[in-house]
């Protein structure tokens, strides 16, 4: 069976290393911008399960949490452990509180600011990963193609396709999607600071980018003419709510700005569908698709075959 996989970000990639699995199968990987071109290789990497305001257990956390450290260990990666969440308000505080009585790997920070630490979490460096994990799954056999699929007529060739790119699933099939423009902007880390231990996320989050520069993101861009980079629009949301959480960056140089289209669904949880008899969805990841990706991957994969 010829199998067409639309979108080299977490989900092809999961999607496509799953599949590779079974022998009988001839896979190639389709991207218009190559492996980790689109929102997956300019994600942030913040990997743990109680993402939202209330820091509660997501949907399927924990299972998601593990299959995607199984997935990381398939590419082999070793990643920084820990994440910092400062409370925005007295009433998240509260929250966060809660939070860390009810569950086990989240304790209060011991520090000048309330904060909670998130054990289990994890900064995964996802350029590299998704690097790694494309040589894993071309080690199988998996091939790639640097093309854009503008229509369904191009997959023709093959015997089902998986659009696992979310702007392009809403466009071709009419899927009901959100789109949501995200952008990060890289600073020079400032001299005086040492680097950070962990990862923190407050209003916006900060993740270390070697010893000399951090990332620090995201926009939620709703209105969009392009999904490339703003540094202007970027700056004006980003500098404001570092203010409230991290003043020391708010005058540190800028070197770099990125910016990515990440899709969600309705309910805000991924999904996978059969479309027709050759056609599946796999997306609707927005910003838990490091979280969610391995395991969504796999389940799919288990139905299909």
């Amino acid at each position: 069976m010829k199998i067409a996989i639309v979108g080299a970000g977490f989900c092809g990639l999961a999607l496509a290393y799953y599949l590779s699995q079974n022998k009988h199968v001839d896979i190639t990987l389709i991207d218009r911008f190559g492996i980790g071109g689109g929102a997956s290789g300019i994600a942030a990497g913040l990997l743990h399960p109680y993402v939202g305001f209330k820091a509660r257990l997501n949907w399927r956390g924990h299972e998601a949490l593990e299959e995607s450290k199984r997935l990381l260990e398939v590419a082999n990666q070793r990643c920084p452990f820990g994440i910092v969440r400062i409370p925005q308000s007295d009433e998240q505080w509260a929250l966060f509180q809660e939070a860390a009585d009810q569950y086990d790997d989240i304790e209060i920070c011991q520090s000048d600011q309330p904060a909670i630490f998130i054990r289990s979490g994890l900064t995964v460096n996802c350029p590299q990963y998704l690097q790694s994990l494309w040589d894993v799954t071309r080690s199988q056999g998996v091939s790639f193609q640097k093309q854009e699929i503008y229509n369904l007529d191009q997959l023709g060739d093959f015997d089902c396709s998986f659009i696992c790119n979310g702007p392009l699933a809403k466009e071709l099939l009419e899927i009901r999607l959100k789109l949501i423009k995200g952008q990060l902007l890289k600073f020079e880390w400032p001299e005086h600071l040492p680097p950070l231990k962990h990862s923190i996320v407050s209003k916006k989050y900060v993740v270390m980018n070697g010893k000399n520069a951090c990332w620090v993101g995201g926009t939620y861009e709703h209105h969009f003419d392009h999904d490339n980079p703003d540094q202007a629009v970027a700056q004006k949301e980003i500098l404001a709510d570092l203010e409230g959480f991290m003043p020391e960056l708010t005058s540190a140089s800028i070197i770099d700005c990125q910016a990515g289209v990440r899709a969600f669904a309705p309910d805000k949880r991924p999904f996978y569908k059969q479309i027709n008899e050759r056609t599946w969805v796999f997306t609707g990841m927005g910003s838990k698709g490091l979280l969610y990706h391995a395991l969504m991957a796999k389940e799919l994969v288990s139905n299909f075959c």
